[in-house]
């Protein structure tokens, strides 16, 4: 694992990927991953995905950790 300028360089099998904080230009991407994962959705709440889940993997907290305590990742690579 190395440590680039925007993330983490990490080699997984047949692949090198980077992990690194969102930024807003992720946002139109995120839609397309959503969908593509419809049935972790279905099995987590009985429904699929709907428009306002984009900002609430930002804005919604769970009950008890502040903002400062709360990150996402992004993964990009080969096969994401």
């Amino acid at each position: 694992m190395g440590r680039s300028v925007d993330g983490w360089m990490l080699d997984v099998p047949g692949e090198r990927v980077v992990v690194r904080e969102p930024v807003p230009a992720d946002g139109a991407a995120l839609p397309a991953l959503f969908e593509a994962c419809e049935d972790w959705f279905v099995a987590g709440r009985g429904l699929p995905s709907a428009p306002g889940d984009v900002q609430s993997l930002f804005c919604a907290l769970p009950e008890g950790p502040g903002r400062r305590t709360r990150c996402c990742w992004w993964w990009s690579g080969t096969g994401w």
